[in-house]
């Protein structure tokens, strides 16, 4: 959001407050964890295709359940390792830059900077920051010929032409 509608270039990125990131980044949570339950039929399906019954089958002929609970725990520790490397390095990170700004903000431009940068009057830069809704009108090089504040005019064009009549023999 800007904060004045009047505002031509937008100098900061701290745009938002911190109940809306709160918001957003709770909300878009929840979105992935439905998302991800929506492909638990088709992640199931693959499983079934690619020989999951097969697994269990080969799993109660080489020992029954005492194998599969250590197999279980072996994929259990490899998991928790992997995932106190993935926070491990989360964590570091937020921590090296979590309070620093790195983005480089520009100068907002002057007013007289602003009349040469689109070449135009004052009366036309006057226009644009306060209109709300604008027709720019351009020539081919890019340059602002026009500026007009409200609705572009519509040209009502009949949706069909009356039908053409030979003349009659």
């Amino acid at each position: 959001m800007i904060d004045k509608m009047t505002d031509t270039t937008i100098g900061t990125r701290d745009v938002l407050n911190r109940r809306l990131k709160t918001r957003d980044t709770v909300l878009t949570t929840i979105l992935w964890l439905i998302y991800a339950y929506l492909w638990l039929p088709f992640i199931s399906l693959i499983a079934w295709l690619i020989g999951i019954d097969f697994a269990y089958e080969l799993v109660e002929q080489a020992g029954g359940p005492r194998n599969l609970v250590d197999l279980l725990i072996s994929f259990g520790i490899a998991l928790a390792c992997i995932a106190c490397i993935v926070i491990g390095w989360s964590v570091m990170q937020y921590w090296r830059f979590h309070d620093r700004e790195r983005r480089i903000t520009s100068k907002s431009p002057t007013y007289h900077d602003e009349l040469s940068l689109w070449n135009i009057d004052a009366e036309c830069l006057h226009e644009i920051r306060c209109g709300r809704r604008l027709t720019i009108g351009l020539d081919e090089h890019g340059v602002i010929t026009s500026v007009q504040d409200g609705a572009p005019k519509r040209h009502v064009t009949p949706t069909h032409s009356p039908p053409v009549r030979s003349p009659v023999d």
